[in-house]
């Protein structure tokens, strides 16, 4: 109910009070006096219930609640009513560069990637100078087409490229379409120089980390990033194993890494080799077989401090 029905409840039930309290409601009778506690106690019961209600009325929705307004970046937000309400807006005001890109973040959220795409493009339509905007752009095509990196896509990543060389996203995606092209080399290389350029905060270096141990496992390329290593194929091999079938990929990774484990015993004073050797144990999942390397490998170099602190390092990461 609105504002001003409350105020004129309140506003009878106060000149109501006033009036028996005052006498100018008459009281003749015995049971008119026996009635009053009760009038006056219901009079009260309905001033606190309208009071109560118009509080609750004019009080602003907290966020999360229902009907409140969403939060972008907000952990409980309701995005529907959000997108509704920015859909109206943009009617009203379709120029509005940054009520687009809104919708575009919030589309997305509802995985409407091609809606997404549509919203963000006429973002980065209205400024064509801001890099986020076509990467944005660009990731949604890319998600619209199930992960696929498609023409649209890689176009609206070259164009946040130009606008900024150091947008993560572009930089990220066109790693992948590098891959999806059959460059698993140059996609490799691309997300460890993007690795290396991570800002210590980075919350996303971790997953990127992550991934990039996952690929050079999987096309046996060496990377000289900790924790992802593997004995050293070149682009040519690493191009070889990923033309193979996903069983034959992994024997063949599995004997190069074997490899280097029976030149380490003929040559054990590699501390490198060593130190590749334990992370790729550690890499495909052998972890028994990266303790043993590491046992013999400080075995090797008894009495080395600064070669043992290397060796501890490479089993710890």
């Amino acid at each position: 109910m609105g504002f001003w029905f409350w105020a004129v409840l309140i506003l009878l039930l106060v000149v109501g009070l006033v009036a028996l309290l005052f006498g100018l409601v008459p009281l003749k009778t015995p049971a008119d006096w026996r009635r009053l506690p009760f009038l006056l106690l219901a009079a009260v019961l309905l001033l606190a219930m309208a009071l109560v209600a118009g509080w609750m009325e004019a009080a602003p929705p907290q966020a999360g609640a229902p009907g409140a307004a969403p939060l972008p970046g907000g952990e409980d937000m309701e995005i529907r009513p959000l997108i509704g309400r920015l859909e109206a807006a943009l009617k009203d005001r379709p120029d509005d560069a940054e009520g687009w890109r809104m919708l575009g973040w919030s589309r997305f959220q509802l995985a409407d990637y091609a809606g997404a795409a549509a919203a963000y493009q006429k973002a980065a339509a209205l400024q064509p100078t801001i890099a986020a905007h076509a990467s944005a752009e660009g990731e949604a095509l890319a998600m619209a087409a199930g992960g696929t990196i498609t023409p649209d896509a890689r176009r609206a990543f070259e164009r946040a490229r130009v606008l900024d060389a150091a947008d993560v996203r572009a930089r990220y995606y066109l790693a992948l379409a590098r891959e999806q092209a059959g460059d698993a080399g140059g996609a490799i290389a691309d997300w460890q120089a993007l690795l290396a350029d991570a800002p210590a905060e980075a919350e996303w270096a971790a997953e990127l980390r992550v991934m990039l141990a996952e690929k050079a496992a999987q096309y046996g390329v060496a990377t000289d990033l900790p924790g992802s290593d593997l004995p050293g194929p070149d682009i040519a091999t690493a191009e070889a194993v990923a033309a193979l079938p996903a069983g034959e990929q992994q024997a063949m990774i599995a004997r190069m890494v074997d490899g280097l484990d029976a030149r380490l015993k003929a040559n054990p004073q590699d501390l490198q080799g060593w130190e590749r050797l334990i992370r790729a144990r550690l890499v495909q999942g052998e972890t028994q077989k990266a303790a043993d390397a590491h046992a013999r490998a400080k075995a090797a170099f008894a009495g080395q401090p600064d070669a043992l602190q290397r060796l501890d390092a490479a089993a710890a990461r």
